[in-house]
């Protein structure tokens, strides 16, 4: 066990380290759907290489996402519509194949008061001309699936394809199963040039210059920078900030809520009373349209009142005292209000403004953009050795009411006994893992498995995790990070030589 421990670790730094001189395909973001791509890429006979500027997957917009799967997005005509509803059909394969965890609880869109109750039936039968499953449900039935909702609740839409998903969850398997599939991950990699080509185009980064035969953008927002490097600009990234609550209250509501929008709200974009996959309650987002800085995830208080004051008028029992944690997200929104999928020079494939829908239509816009390769590239030979399958690795927190298989895991490894994290039940053996699979700051362990994301916020288990970190990369705490550049989290050593 400790001798192949030792041996993944060697093979993934090692594999980080190797920068390929020459690939088919660069995928620049490692965001949800640039590891989408990457994965549905890996399909094919091809060598491919994802740099991220980042110390880890899913950094950008995705660590922001709510991971929520849409029932659908208007306008319908509209790219971002018509790849909604590609990529919601798609989900429960890929949660399948991927094994990650993934429920359709479905929508509940309600009306509180006569004038939402038939702007209610104008969309009920609007869904439905769309091809979208829709049912009116009564008082009665409302009351019945939502016990807690506001009592002036008179119906509600009810979406069943609606559902959420573990976004840390996905994107670590994407990862693992693109790394099974032998594409190449390099962090800490920023793109600071582009030299586009016919043939082979070079892409030069603070690493080194990696020939290439096609390069796609999937920087979130930072997109238009990347594409004005091979001389695009015909679009432009607008970053609209998000703020989401966590409130510690579990089991509060049963659905996806939200609230018939009869007169929109311009501070806020969509949302609603949404649910995590283990059950806590998660609210928003908000709308910043004034954000210049495409790094701003500041959150700010007057965010948490708009955002709890919208959610109470259908769930009365949403209080602000109950918050957990707050934190923000930015959407790569464009100019033209739409996904950016195209070709528009020969080598370089432009995935921008992707903002909600992205997640739900992350395996779709994959699928599109390996069409758009495909009219350039007939030829592109499918692999017959294609791995679909990634089983995730053993979590205490899945099996606890399964005490045989806990006991058993325990049995074989000691160190899935040892609880790192009471609060989110995370264990030794899940920390090393993510560190084997390419964890080295305190934030990827966070997100990669949920150690400090409960009620003490990691006052208990950060010590704990630091000296894991330091002893397996063999690096001093003192030289261990938050989030990577100087995001250091023991500053003794910096203060001593001020």
């Amino acid at each position: 066990m400790i001798k192949k421990y030792i041996e993944d670790i060697v093979i993934c730094i090692v594999s980080e380290k190797s920068f390929p001189d020459q690939v088919d395909i660069v995928v620049i973001g490692a965001g949800i759907v640039g590891l989408f791509i990457a994965r549905e890429l890996s399909k094919y006979n091809l060598k491919i290489l994802v740099v991220d500027k980042n110390p880890d997957a899913g950094w950008g917009a995705s660590k922001g996402n709510a991971g929520i799967i849409h029932a659908f997005q208007l306008p319908f005509r509209s790219l971002k519509g018509k790849l909604c509803l590609e990529g919601n059909k798609m989900y429960d394969r890929i949660a399948k194949e991927l094994d990650v965890p993934f429920k359709r609880v479905g929508l509940i869109i309600i009306s509180l008061n006569i004038l939402e109750s038939l702007l209610a039936f104008i969309i009920y039968i609007y869904l439905k001309l769309n091809g979208i499953e829709t049912h009116i449900i009564g008082k009665k039935k409302l009351k019945e699936l939502e016990p807690n909702v506001n009592k002036k609740a008179r119906l509600g839409l009810y979406l069943p394809s609606a559902g959420i998903i573990s976004v840390f969850d996905l994107i670590t398997a994407l990862i693992e199963n693109c790394r099974e599939n032998g594409v190449i991950f390099s962090f800490n990699t920023e793109v600071q040039k582009i030299d586009l080509n016919d043939n082979i185009s070079s892409v030069i980064t603070n690493k080194g210059i990696i020939k290439t035969r096609w390069i796609i953008n999937v920087a979130g927002v930072h997109a238009d920078t990347i594409a004005r490097m091979a001389g695009i600009n015909n679009f432009k990234i607008y970053p609209r900030k998000g703020t989401h609550l966590i409130l510690s209250a579990k089991n509060v509501y049963n659905h996806l809520l939200a609230e018939i929008p009869l007169k929109p709200d311009p501070k806020t974009k969509g949302g609603g009373a949404l649910l995590t996959i283990d059950g806590k309650i998660l609210l928003g987002p908000n709308l910043k349209e004034d954000t210049v800085d495409k790094e701003d995830t500041s959150t700010e208080h007057e965010d948490y009142d708009i955002i709890i004051n919208k959610y109470k008028r259908i769930i009365p029992q949403i209080e602000s005292i109950d918050i957990l944690v707050a934190y923000s997200g930015l959407r790569a929104a464009s100019n033209t209000n739409d996904f950016i999928i195209n070709v528009p020079k020969k080598g370089f494939v432009n995935v921008a403004g992707i903002q909600s829908p992205g997640l739900t239509a992350a395996p779709a816009i994959a699928k599109m953009v390996v069409k758009l390769l495909e009219n350039h590239n007939p030829n592109l030979s499918p692999r017959k050795d294609f791995k679909h399958i990634r089983k995730r690795s053993a979590k205490i927190k899945d099996l606890i009411l399964e005490p045989e298989n806990m006991i058993k895991i325990i049995e074989e490894n000691p160190e899935y006994g040892e609880i790192i994290c009471p609060c989110e039940l995370v264990s030794k053996a899940e920390i090393l893992e993510a560190i084997r699979q390419g964890a080295t700051t305190l934030d990827s362990i966070k997100f990669r498995t949920g150690a400090s994301m409960g009620e003490c916020q990691g006052s208990y288990c950060t010590p704990k995790i630091l000296n894991i970190l330091s002893s397996s990369l063999n690096i001093s705490p003192n030289n261990l990070t938050k989030k990577g550049g100087n995001s250091w989290i023991v500053i003794s050593h910096q203060l001593h030589h001020d």
